[in-house]
Parts: C-alpha cells; sequence; structure tokens
C-alpha cells in the first residue's frame, strides 16, 4: 500500500507540478463546455418548439445541457489524462521504474488511480459550476437534494467506467502522436454516439441499438432520467424517461448494472493483459 500512494503521490506532484499539462488536460473540459454554451442551448431549444410554457422551455434546455456536459466530460477528460500513460511508455519511463522493487501491476495500476481521481475532481467542480448557473438562470428547480446528489454519484460512476476503461485501452499506445490521432478522432464522434447532443429517442432504431450498447450511454440515459424525473411530460413526450439498452427499454437498476459490470470487465481485462505483465511496455 506504501508503494502504491507513492506512485500515486508521485504522479499527482508531476501533474500539478506542470503548468502545460494542467492546461491540457482541462483544456478539454473547457473546449466542451464552450461548445455547449455557443451552440447546445440553439439546439436543445429547437426540439421543444412545440413547448410553449417558457419555465418548461428552459428547465428543459439547461437540463440537456446537463447532462451532455457531464456524460461528455467524463469521457473527454478521461482521454486527455491518458496522455501521462502514453508519455511515460514513450519516454521508457515506466521500465526505468520497474527494476525498482516495486511491482509492474502497482505501477500500473496507479496511472489508473490518478486518472480517476483527475476525472473525477474535474467533472464533479464542472457539475458544481453548472448548478450555480442553473441557479442564476432560475432552472434550479429541476433538481432536488436527491435528484441531485444521485447526479452526483452517476457523474462519478461515469468518470470511474471511462478512466478504467480508457486507461486499459491506451495502456497499449507508446506512441503521443498515435494517442492524438486517436482522441481526435474519438472526441469528434463520440458525444453523438453517446446521446450527449441528441436524446437516442430521436435515432433510427439501428443507429439507436448500436449506441445504447456503449457504456457511456447509459451514463447519459441514468443522468437524463434523473434530470426530467420532475418534468414528466417533456419526458414522455421526448423519449427522455425512458431508458434503452439494445433497442430494450429497461430499469434503471439494469442500467446501472451493466455500467458496473463494464467497469468490473475492465478491470479484470486491465490485471490479466497490462497491470500483470512482467515485460516492460
Amino acid at each position: 500500500m506504501y508503494q502504491l500512494n507513492w506512485l500515486i503521490k508521485r504522479n499527482l506532484i508531476m501533474f500539478f507540478k506542470d503548468p502545460r499539462k494542467i492546461f491540457m488536460t482541462f483544456l478539454s473540459p473547457i473546449i466542451t463546455v464552450v461548445a455547449f454554451v455557443l451552440f447546445g442551448r440553439y439546439l436543445f431549444s429547437s426540439q421543444v418548439t412545440n413547448i410553449t410554457n417558457v419555465e418548461i422551455q428552459k428547465q428543459y434546455v439547461d437540463g440537456s445541457m446537463l447532462t451532455g456536459l457531464l456524460s461528455l466530460s467524463t469521457i473527454t477528460t478521461a482521454l486527455s489524462l491518458c496522455v501521462f500513460i502514453v508519455q511515460d511508455a514513450e519516454k521508457k519511463i515506466f521500465n526505468d521504474l520497474a527494476i525498482t522493487p516495486i511491482r509492474p501491476a502497482l505501477i500500473r495500476f496507479s496511472y489508473l488511480i490518478v486518472n480517476v481521481i483527475l476525472n473525477v475532481l474535474i467533472c464533479v467542480v464542472l457539475y458544481i459550476l453548472f448548478v450555480f448557473y442553473m441557479l442564476g438562470n432560475g432552472t434550479i428547480q429541476l433538481l432536488d437534494a436527491r435528484r441531485g446528489f444521485l447526479i452526483l454519484g452517476i457523474v462519478i460512476l461515469g468518470a470511474v467506467l471511462n478512466s478504467t476503461l480508457f486507461t486499459f485501452l491506451f495502456s497499449f499506445i507508446k506512441s503521443v502522436a498515435v494517442y492524438s490521432s486517436l482522441i481526435g478522432m474519438l472526441s469528434s464522434i463520440v458525444g453523438f454516439l453517446i446521446g450527449a447532443f441528441v436524446p437516442l429517442a430521436l435515432f433510427p432504431d439501428w443507429l439507436k441499438g448500436f449506441a445504447s450498447v456503449l457504456p457511456g450511454t447509459q451514463v447519459t440515459n441514468l443522468l437524463r432520467f434523473y434530470t426530467f424525473e420532475s418534468i414528466i411530460d417533456i419526458s414522455k413526450a421526448q423519449g427522455l424517461i425512458n431508458i434503452t439498452l439494445a433497442n430494450y427499454n429497461v430499469q434503471w437498476y439494469v442500467s446501472m448494472a451493466y455500467v458496473s459490470v463494464f467497469i468490473v470487465i475492465s478491470l479484470v481485462f486491465a490485471y490479466l493483459f497490462r497491470f500483470n505483465a512482467k515485460k516492460g511496455r
């Protein structure tokens, strides 16, 4: 445990001592926020033009911005934080650490823990900031204490999911150039596929079926489910209250179990194929 704590502390200190790393890590959520502020409001407003109640319209727009921003940020932040494991692989830093008495599994696991810690921290800060925005915009009634804490829990669950999944996947990458190309491609399509911009109910059936099996989509589904609980008329009209998995409507606990299983599978695969590897990366 001491060795793991030392590795986590080392990685966190290296992160906070490097202004460039801090800037690049926060750049992704900043871009996401700007995109939602500039384009998301118009996009979500256009989805409820048939609703005459202005207050309900505002709640729908802000609720959609909240769920889209949080679900997408848990992914883009995790992707941005994977640069540390890729950079260390490219510079052979892992091999230097591997010659010490520290087990290779702990070295690799420390990257995952740091990714989770920073991802949760950044996404929770974004959530708190958006809650203050909703207070100023008069739409905070969308969230009572119960829903607020449930959404916080889902944000943390989504951050753990994406940090676990992407740390495992990017542990195979040893080039920052390849990493940059991959996250550029993923960032351009992931927001659409997980339903951060358009509810799954508006997708064609074949695309809805494919997108709904992605674990990140289930995080979006759970966030929408609890965000729009209080405005059932809108939820039913837009299909927002329905949680879809492989074109089947499922209960919230099925969706949550699905996400949890993906976390466990990612951890098991990471341990078997990366964390427990004896050779250098």
